[in-house]
């Protein structure tokens, strides 16, 4: 739901919430659904059907939305791919690297990886060779929120992204793409 209806800093609450408190040391019990702060008129937090020793499924689904998203056309179909959309902004940070390597998907297995310098990002993107993949975007939400100013794809000009959502579009590209993002 929070995908789909982009809300990635929730995203990445429910991420660290179940990171933190859902993957209890020892144990990796939660419910199917845990609060992250206490509600009203108790003193801890509550969980829901508990306990479900299969939480970390829970927690890896919530970590590859973050990194990858499949999204669903007309009829439930498989339309395309949303990258790095949920990307915690610290991940993000001059000198990381965020790294995809052979993730399956409806489109076939994709690789990716995101180096930060101090003023530019540099993408390598080995996306499947499919035609039923008809949206492909890559977010990249830099810490501060620093907005794109250019972007080269295989060493030339690209103008398909939006600096107001942090995202390029590369739908209708695939294979291996190198880009570079200055900020």
């Amino acid at each position: 739901f929070l995908a789909d209806n982009h809300q990635a800093g929730r995203l990445d609450v429910a991420l660290y919430g179940q990171l933190a408190a859902g993957m209890t040391p020892g144990t990796y019990v939660s419910g199917e659904t845990a609060t992250v702060t206490p509600t009203e008129g108790r003193i801890d937090r509550s969980m829901y059907l508990p306990p479900n020793s299969v939480a970390n499924a829970a927690f890896l689904e919530t970590l590859r939305l973050t990194l990858i998203h499949e999204l669903t056309g007309p009829g439930g179909t498989p339309d395309g791919l949303e990258l790095a959309y949920a990307t915690p902004r610290s991940w993000l940070a001059p000198g990381r690297t965020v790294a995809v390597h052979n993730d399956p998907t409806t489109f076939g297995r994709l690789s990716y990886s995101i180096a930060v310098q101090p003023h530019r990002v540099r993408v390598s993107l080995a996306v499947p060779p499919v035609a039923d993949l008809h949206v492909l975007r890559l977010r990249l939400r830099l810490p501060d929120g620093r907005p794109i100013t250019k972007v080269e794809l295989n060493g030339s000009p690209f103008g398909r992204f939006d600096r107001s959502t942090e995202t390029v579009d590369l739908s209708g590209r695939h294979g291996r793409l190198n880009l570079t993002a200055s900020f």
